[in-house]
């Protein structure tokens, strides 16, 4: 009968704790390899040595114990799922996303194995190999399935870390492992009646069910990942085009205001030679202040001079000093496109920061671009208030309407990228700084 076998079975992983132990590492073991890339929480080492002693002992306890299947796989998923979100710097609907594929997965290898092949070599070959021999070639088969399963199921799910998952998304997630231990359990309820055609069809029905689910989630994944990402190439290009349009805008303006201001030096240089004192005033006054802008626009790259000319308007506007430490004379080798979204969106961020402090000797912003070492360095630095919020390592975005932006940093990092360049922040305090750094291309 099955039920024989299945309780010969049993009976060896009750008997021999070391097999329990090897399989118990084994999984151990592809977990944390399954989870390695994912962001770990600011946690100190304490805690942190803490939540793994905690851990381990709790799976070493339920592996030794042997609970039947209804009690042992919940248990299991829940331990990996509490795990994953306390260390780790995710939702929990995420964390259930991550873990279901691995949970599935190893539940195929431990079905395919445990079950299915050493109660094969129980049955046919109940003298030519041991009991004991036996469970340890099935335990050696089902790391040996269950490592290569884990990477791929890592890969798969590694691009999946910008998805916002929802409760009702991680229920669905959650709904196959229920499906799968209902099916278990009756496996279990009906062992005693069942011959051995019938077992294995039961069992087939089962590896089905775990193959189905573990592609299920991972094509529904794929799907959301790749629609975010449509979304979001979309919205690059859209910010694209308005940093061009807005480009081509600004030189007309400029143009005409240079004219203007040109024609009016002339106007000025006239009206010295009056003798009036309150002219005379009024025409220094203006003089220092046209001086001044034109001062500012200087910084050796007509683009820049456009693109700064803007800032400091909108600046001035706002109430925000304007500071630049600007020598762009080596710049010219970054495209139009390019030096806008890099510019555009380091400005955009400082000066949404910066107008909403309280205090107006903090409304500073400090721009400085300079070549260092054959690099370019474009430094932005203000100051800020309440706290930055990431996920995982990426520094999520303050604004109200997230859908529609967020994407600064990334575009910037991207933009720099074209040019071998890198893109790092700092804080210090309430101090931001933004650092891009591209080699000068020669």
């Amino acid at each position: 009968m099955v039920v024989e076998y299945m309780d010969q079975a049993a009976a060896l992983f009750k008997s021999h704790p070391a097999l329990n132990l090897m399989q118990c590492a084994s999984e151990l073991l592809c977990f944390f390899l399954y989870i390695h890339s994912l962001p770990a929480r600011n946690f100190s080492r304490a805690k942190r040595s803490t939540a793994l002693a905690v851990f381990f002992a709790a799976v070493i306890v339920l592996h030794l114990r042997n609970c039947r299947i209804a009690i042992y796989f919940p248990l299991y998923m829940c331990l990996c799922i509490a795990f994953v979100w306390l260390v780790c710097s995710i939702s929990l609907p995420k964390a259930v996303f991550r873990i279901c594929p691995f949970g599935l997965g190893m539940e195929f290898c431990r079905l395919l194995c445990r079950d299915a092949f050493l109660n094969f070599l129980l049955a046919k070959f109940p003298s030519e190999i041991s009991d004991i021999a036996s469970a340890w070639l099935c335990s050696i088969l089902y790391f040996i399935l269950l490592v290569p399963s884990t990477l791929w199921m890592r890969k798969e799910t590694e691009n999946f870390e910008k998805l916002d998952i929802t409760a009702a998304q991680m229920i669905g997630f959650v709904f196959p492992l229920v499906l799968y231990v209902a099916a278990r359990q009756s496996v279990f309820s009906w062992l005693g009646t069942l011959n051995w055609p019938q077992w294995l069809q039961l069992e087939f029905l089962q590896l089905a069910i775990l193959a189905c689910s573990e592609f299920e989630i991972i094509s529904a994944g794929r799907m959301a990942a790749a629609q975010i990402e449509r979304s979001e190439l979309l919205q690059k290009q859209i910010l694209m085009e308005k940093r061009q349009q807005q480009y081509t805008a600004q030189i007309a303006s400029i143009d005409a205001i240079n004219r203007r201001y040109h024609d009016l030096k002339h106007y000025l240089t006239a009206m010295e030679t009056m003798n009036t004192r309150e002219v005379n005033a009024s025409v220094q006054a203006m003089r220092q202040e046209i001086e001044a802008y034109e001062c500012m626009q200087k910084t050796g790259s007509r683009i820049l001079d456009i693109l700064l000319s803007e800032r400091m308007c909108e600046c001035q506007q706002k109430g925000i000093r304007l500071i630049p430490y600007i020598d762009a004379r080596q710049i010219e080798f970054i495209q139009v496109t390019d030096l806008c979204v890099i510019f555009g969106n380091a400005m955009d961020n400082a000066i949404e920061a910066t107008e909403q402090l309280e205090y107006v000797n903090m409304k500073e912003i400090s721009i400085k671009i300079g070549v260092s070492e054959e690099l370019l360095i474009m430094r932005f630095h203000n100051y800020y208030e309440g706290k930055l919020h990431y996920d995982g390592r990426t520094l999520l975005t303050s604004k109200k309407d997230s859908s529609a932006h967020g994407y600064g940093l990334e575009s910037i990092r991207e933009a720099a990228a074209k040019y071998g360049g890198t893109v790092a922040y700092d804080t210090e305090g309430n101090e931001f700084s933004l650092n891009v750094l591209m080699p000068i291309a020669k």
